[in-house]
C-alpha cells in the first residue's frame, strides 16, 4: 500500500510540474486577456511581438555551464506572418553552432484566437575553452526578418462627373481621406485621395492615390532580404513592398504601371497610383476599396546577460 501512495505522489509531482512549464514563463502565455474577445482585429498596428523567455539567457553564466537562449515570437497582428528568419548576435566568447534560425508560418488573429506564438530557440550554448578572469557584462541580441500582409478596405467616394447626369447634391465627397488606427499590421494604408475623374461616355475611370506607411516599431524591407536577414542601414531606409488594389468584388485596378505592382517605402513612406474600372457616371455613393499589402520587415529585441569569472580566480 505504501508503495502505491508513493508512486501516486510522485507521478502528481511530474504532472504539477510539466503544467508549470508549459508558457509559465512566458510573456504572452501569461498575458491578461479579459475584453480581449470583442477586440476589433483589423485595427492597431502590431505585427510581431518579440520576448524571450524568462530564465532564457539567464542572468548570470559560468564556465562549463551550457545555458539556452528561447526567443517568443507572438503575432498580434491580423493577418498570418507567412515566414521569417531569427538571427542570433552574441559576443564571440560564447560557442554557438548556428546563429540563423528559419520559422514557418505563425498565424494572425482571423485564424487564431489572439494570435499564435512561436519560438526560435539555441540551445546548449556555453563559453569557450578560456579562462574568466574578471565578471563582464555581454548583450545578446535577435533581429527578426518576416514576410506579412496587411489588408485595408477605406470608404471612398464615387460621385457623377460636374455637368453630367446623376446626383450632386448630398451624399459621399470626394477628396482627401486620412484613415487612422491601423489596420491590424505595421504596414497601414493612412490616406486616400481620389479627386481625379476622367469620363468615358457614360462611365467614369477614377485615379486614386494611396498613401501607405510604417507604423510599427521596426523598418520596412524587400521580401527578398527575409530569408537571409543580412540587413544594410539602406536595406532598412529604402525597400519595394507589393500592393493590389480594388473593388470588394476582386476587380483588380492597375497600379504603379509598370512596376508590377511594387511601390517603393522611402524612410517608411510610399504613394501608390491606382486606376479604377469604369463605374458608371450616373451614380453618387460610398464603397470601400480592397486594398492588400504584402511586405518584408524587420525588428529586433536585445538584452544583457552577466558572464561570471572563474571560481578558483580571486
Amino acid at each position: 500500500m505504501f508503495k502505491y501512495k508513493e508512486v501516486t505522489i510522485i507521478l502528481v509531482l511530474i504532472f504539477v510540474a510539466g503544467c508549470a512549464n508549459i508558457g509559465g514563463g512566458s510573456s504572452f502565455f501569461n498575458r491578461d486577456k479579459s475584453g480581449l474577445e470583442d477586440e476589433v482585429i483589423f485595427e492597431g498596428t502590431n505585427g510581431l511581438e518579440l520576448a524571450f523567455l524568462e530564465g532564457a539567457p539567464p542572468k548570470e553564466v559560468y564556465q562549463n555551464s551550457p545555458f539556452d537562449i528561447i526567443l517568443e515570437m507572438h503575432n498580434d497582428g491580423a493577418l498570418d506572418i507567412s515566414r521569417g528568419t531569427a538571427k542570433l548576435g552574441i559576443s564571440l566568447l560564447f560557442d554557438v553552432d548556428d546563429t540563423s534560425k528559419s520559422f514557418p508560418i505563425i498565424k494572425g488573429k482571423e485564424n487564431y484566437q489572439f494570435g499564435e506564438t512561436s519560438q526560435a530557440r539555441w540551445d546548449g550554448i556555453d563559453l569557450k575553452q578560456r579562462t574568466v578572469r574578471k565578471d563582464s557584462s555581454e548583450e545578446v541580441n535577435v533581429q527578426v526578418c518576416y514576410e506579412g500582409e496587411v489588408l485595408a478596405q477605406p470608404e471612398i467616394c464615387v460621385k457623377p462627373r460636374p455637368g453630367r447626369p446623376g446626383v450632386l447634391e448630398g451624399g459621399c465627397s470626394v477628396g482627401e481621406k486620412s484613415i487612422s488606427r491601423g489596420q491590424g499590421g505595421p504596414i497601414a494604408v493612412t490616406k486616400i485621395i481620389d479627386s481625379d475623374v476622367r469620363g468615358d461616355g457614360d462611365t467614369n475611370i477614377i485615379t486614386f492615390r494611396i498613401q501607405v506607411e510604417n507604423v510599427g516599431g521596426g523598418d520596412i524591407i524587400d521580401i527578398d532580404e527575409v530569408g537571409d536577414c543580412s540587413l544594410s542601414t539602406k536595406d532598412k531606409q529604402v525597400a519595394d513592398i507589393l500592393v493590389e488594389a480594388g473593388w470588394l468584388d476582386g476587380t483588380k485596378f492597375e497600379c504603379n504601371k509598370n512596376t508590377n505592382h511594387k511601390l517603393i517605402m522611402n524612410n517608411g513612406k510610399g504613394l501608390l497610383t491606382c486606376v479604377s474600372t469604369p463605374v458608371p457616371n450616373d451614380q453618387h455613393y460610398s464603397t470601400p476599396l480592397n486594398i492588400k499589402v504584402n511586405y518584408g520587415y524587420v525588428d529586433g529585441i536585445k538584452t544583457t546577460l552577466m558572464v561570471k569569472k572563474d571560481a578558483f580566480i580571486s
